[in-house]
């Protein structure tokens, strides 16, 4: 779980970071990312009804994804909101298949 200060929780700040951010896209996640108004780091995990109709589905990626950002923070270049969200080829991947696809992300953003 990530710490209340790290995570994005207002609409409004998710809506900007969708409408302005730079994205990277895979098969499993895309990321959007732009840059922060405080003074940490702040993100948050998108696992729509889209990517499967089971909560528990759904919880498990929102959890893999959520523990994988988690280790990447320390290594943040630049405060930054990133945006996070599951395509239905998530769906039975590991946590490792999750952490690649994330930090590939990561990378092609310059974020870490």
């Amino acid at each position: 779980m990530l710490p209340r200060k790290q995570r994005l929780t207002k609409d409004k700040d998710v809506t900007r970071v969708l409408r302005k951010g730079r994205a990277v896209f895979t098969n499993l996640i895309k990321v959007r990312a732009a840059e922060g108004q405080y003074k940490s780091s702040r993100a948050t995990v998108i696992v729509g009804l889209k990517v499967n109709k089971r909560s528990t589905k759904r919880n498990l990626i929102k959890r893999r994804l959520r523990a994988s950002l988690q280790k990447f923070f320390p290594d943040f270049k630049a405060v930054v909101d990133l945006v996070v969200v599951a395509e239905p080829e998530s769906v039975g991947r590991s946590q490792k298949d999750l952490s690649a696809a994330l930090e590939y992300c990561l990378k092609k953003l310059g974020v870490i």
